[in-house]
Order: C-alpha cells, then sequence, then structure tokens
C-alpha cells in the first residue's frame, strides 16, 4: 500500500522494514517469542504510520516475513510439515494485524490531501471566474472606447475644423479671432485628452505610456511645488533597461502616494527610496501620519490603492502597505514585466482538475486498500490453516487393513513403507503410556473432520516397531 512518502531500493530506509519482517518471522517461528513478535508489530505500525513505504517494499517485507516464520519453524518445530504451515499461517495473520492500521493512516492522510485538492480547485475557479468577469469588463470598455471615439471623438474633430475655418474669415475683428484660437486650442487639448481615455479604456487600464508623459524626477518636483515635503533617493539610471509598463507602473505608485502623503499627512516628510537588482526595481514611500489630517480630511475608500495593487499584480508584482508609527508603501515590480491575466499567476482549472481526479482516484484506491489487504492476508492464515488441517486429515488417514499389516518386531524400514506421509492433529497422547525410549506416531482410522474415529499407535524403538495399539474413539487425549 502506498503512503506518502516514495520510497525504493535506493532508499536504505528498506533495510528498516525487511530487518523488521526478519525480527517478526523469527519470532513467529521460533516458541517461546510471542512478546518478540508483539514488540515487533507494535514497531512495524509506528514505522509504517511515520515512514509509509512503496508497494514494492511492503511486498518484499511480506515474502520475507513468510519465508524467515517458515523456516525457523521447521527448524525449531518437532513435525517440520505442521510447523511450517502453522508458522505461515500466523504470520500472515500478523501482516493483516500489521496492514490495517497502516491502511487507516494512509487512508486519513489521503483525505486530507484530498480536502486540500479540493480547497486549491474552489480557488482556481474562483480565478477563473475573476478573469472572465475581467474579459467581459475589458469587452464592455472596448465597446464603450469604439462608441466614444465613433461619434465624440468625431465631433471634436469637427468642431476643431470648424472653429478653424472661423480663425481664417478675414471680417472678423483681431479679438474674435484671438478667442477662436483659444477655443480651437482648447478642443484639441479636449481631442488628445479624449483619445488617451480611449487608450486606457482599450488597454484594460493599463497603458504603455508613462502617466502623462512624466518622469520621476518631475513628479517628485510637481509635489513640492505644492508644498510636499519630499526626500528622494532616486539612484542615477534606476530606470534604464525597464520594460515600459514596468517603469510606467513605478511613476504611477509615485504619483498616487506623494498625491496620498499631501491629502492625509500634511506637513510630513514623505522619504521616497529606489533600490533595483537584476530581477526587479522596489519603490518604498514612507512618512509619518499626521493626526490632524483625520479632523480635516475624509477617510480614504482606498480605491487608489486597490487601482495600484491591481496594476502592480498584472505586471506580476507585489505592492504592500504597512501601518503603525510609519505609513509605508512598497511595490516591486519585475524589470521585464509585461502585462498579463491574474489567472495566470493562480494556475490553470484543467490543472488543478487533473490533480483533483488524481486525488480521487487515489483516495478511492487507498480506500480499497485499507480493507482489502488486512481481509486478504487474514483470509489467507484462514484458508493455509483450514487447507492444512484438512491436509493433515486426509493424509494422517491409516485403513484397518494396512494397520493390521504392521507386526511387533517389523523393522521401521518396512513399517514406514505402509504408514501414512504425517500424523494426525491433536493426537491423544496420554491415553496409553508410552514405552520407554520409543517415538509413538499416531494415525486416525478413517477421515473425521469433526468426529474423533479410532485412532492407531504404532510406537518405534532402536529401528523396529515395539508397540502396535488401537484408541478407541473417546479415549482420553
Amino acid at each position: 500500500m502506498d503512503g506518502t512518502v516514495r520510497w525504493d531500493f535506493r532508499d536504505p530506509w528498506w533495510l528498516v522494514y525487511l530487518g523488521l519482517a526478519t525480527l517478526l518471522g523469527a519470532a513467529i517461528g521460533a516458541p517461546g517469542t510471542a512478546w518478540l513478535s508483539t514488540v515487533s508489530v507494535l514497531l512495524a505500525v509506528a514505522l509504517g504510520v511515520w515512514r509509509p513505504a512503496t508497494s514494492t517494499v511492503w511486498s518484499a517485507a511480506l515474502a520475507l516475513l513468510l519465508l524467515t516464520a517458515t523456516v525457523v519453524g521447521v527448524l525449531t518445530g518437532e513435525r517440520a510439515v505442521e510447523s511450517a504451515a502453522l508458522s505461515s499461517a500466523a504470520a500472515l495473520a500478523h501482516a493483516a494485524v500489521i496492514a490495517l492500521p497502516v491502511g487507516l493512516a494512509a487512508l486519513v492522510g489521503r483525505r486530507r490531501r484530498h480536502r486540500r485538492q479540493g480547497w486549491e480547485l474552489a480557488r482556481a475557479v474562483a480565478a477563473e471566474e475573476s478573469a472572465r468577469a475581467e474579459s467581459a469588463l475589458v469587452r464592455e470598455r472596448s465597446a464603450m472606447a469604439g462608441e466614444i471615439h465613433d461619434h465624440l471623438g468625431h465631433r471634436l474633430t469637427l468642431l476643431t475644423v470648424q472653429v478653424g475655418q472661423l480663425t481664417l474669415d478675414p471680417e472678423l475683428p483681431e479679438s474674435a479671432q484671438g478667442a477662436l484660437r483659444q477655443v480651437r486650442e482648447g478642443l484639441a487639448e479636449a481631442a488628445g485628452e479624449l483619445g488617451a481615455t480611449v487608450q486606457l479604456l482599450t488597454q484594460g487600464g493599463m497603458p504603455t505610456r508613462e502617466p502623462a508623459d512624466a518622469s520621476p524626477a518631475e513628479v517628485v518636483e510637481r509635489a513640492r511645488s505644492v508644498g510636499v515635503r519630499v526626500e528622494a533617493d532616486l539612484p542615477v539610471g534606476w530606470d534604464e533597461g525597464l520594460s515600459p509598463p514596468a517603469r510606467a507602473a513605478v511613476v504611477r505608485v509615485l504619483s498616487e502616494g506623494l498625491a496620498n502623503a499631501a491629502k492625509h499627512a500634511p506637513g510630513q516628510v514623505v522619504h521616497v527610496t529606489v533600490s533595483r537588482d537584476d530581477a526587479a526595481v522596489t519603490l518604498d514611500l514612507a512618512n509619518r501620519p499626521a493626526e490632524e489630517a483625520q479632523a480635516v480630511f475624509p477617510a480614504s475608500s482606498g480605491h487608489g490603492l486597490r487601482s495600484l495593487r491591481h496594476r502592480v499584480a498584472l505586471l506580476g508584482g507585489d505592492l504592500t502597505v504597512l501601518g503603525g508609527d510609519r505609513f509605508v508603501v512598497r511595490a516591486s515590480v519585475p524589470v521585464d514585466a509585461v502585462p498579463g491575466p491574474e489567472a495566470r499567476t493562480i494556475g490553470g482549472v484543467e490543472e488543478v482538475l487533473r490533480s483533483q481526479r488524481a486525488a480521487d482516484a487515489d483516495t478511492r484506491r487507498a480506500g480499497r486498500l485499507a480493507w482489502l489487504v488486512p481481509t486478504v492476508l487474514a483470509g489467507g492464515a484462514v484458508v493455509l490453516t483450514a487447507g492444512f488441517f484438512l491436509y493433515l486429515t486426509v493424509a494422517s488417514t491409516l485403513p484397518p487393513a494396512d494397520f493390521a499389516r504392521l507386526e511387533v518386531g517389523m523393522s521401521q524400514e518396512r513399517a514406514e513403507q505402509i504408514l501414512p506421509p504425517v500424523e494426525m492433529v491433536e493426537a491423544p497422547r496420554k491415553a496409553l503410556p508410552e514405552p520407554a525410549g520409543a517415538t509413538c506416531r499416531y494415525y486416525e482410522e478413517a477421515v473425521s473432520l469433526f468426529v474423533r474415529e479410532d485412532v492407531f499407535r504404532v510406537c518405534l524403538a532402536d529401528g523396529v516397531v515395539v508397540s502396535v495399539d488401537t484408541i478407541r474413539a473417546g479415549a482420553g487425549s
């Protein structure tokens, strides 16, 4: 039965399994070592639960257990065949005792992993739904941008052309022409701003141009011009080699962070630090909060920070906000970042579904093995014991005609040609006293599974038959 930890024969831990199997087999086969077999079973269960092995290691351990128990049983038992069969049956029974708790522990572990897979699937489905919703939002934005461009944009263009034509009319006074030129410039600026808005809509809020075409230094100077105290550490060339989306995101975070500081912490110094390595560029904005700001400005809605976090996440970066004595906004963006859907960072649903199906199959298999393996082992022990008992009952039968051929003084060699190959089970050895120095063998008159028949006793000593007796059915054992 497979476990969480996958082992093969290249891992030295399998030696511990085989060593325990050998120890348990020897304890089962040797008489008077019940305590050792109990200790071995407990150790095997603990090891199987703590560090489950592969089915290959379990199979090898079971084979070694049966082999060791059988060999030790043959070497230490009084009757080799009977001892070998009983030792093998006991080995299977002990294996079933080990397999049951180990299988249940493996099943519990798989069910836990199954639940984790379920939560992962739920998260992946939620991520895909979010991506689908964002895709729908992008389509809506594109449709809106098309409507704005086709209608309002065209109207502004026509109005700009018409006003431009009026400025060329020589009959208008110079003052009117100047006013019309100003109107024309305003319309041109409005048309340009409208085009930028359309670009933002069609690109889903991720423009490739820099916000307001401003550099980080210009953003800092603009903030200082309105009274924000900024201490900036912007290394020379920090933005060289940055992808346009990465640079735009950093400038956007800088602009939004300084605006928030001006609104919520007036008079406080904002420390701006930019650091960069081969993988990412990191921007830190830190300032102390102003208590009086809470009475002047309303609480922030948080929309700006959510928008920034979303923008940075689309680039594969991360934005964190820390409160306390110092309010810190930290943005980290890959230097080669390009926009991408959020769902890609979480993993596709199809991959999680495949993993979920594999986990389902693994859990079902573990559930089957948890009861099937102990049942098969215990059933094997029962079948082996019952089969051996039936074999002994049949093979130890000595027909009366053959028993009549045995005589006192007959050589052991001739007697063994007549006697069955094995003795009966649970022979009545105490029914008659055995001759001194003799070895007695017991055989039933006929096959009897549940009712005792007459028993024939043949005693041998010094290579000859010294006693031939009949023990009637019902005599004491």
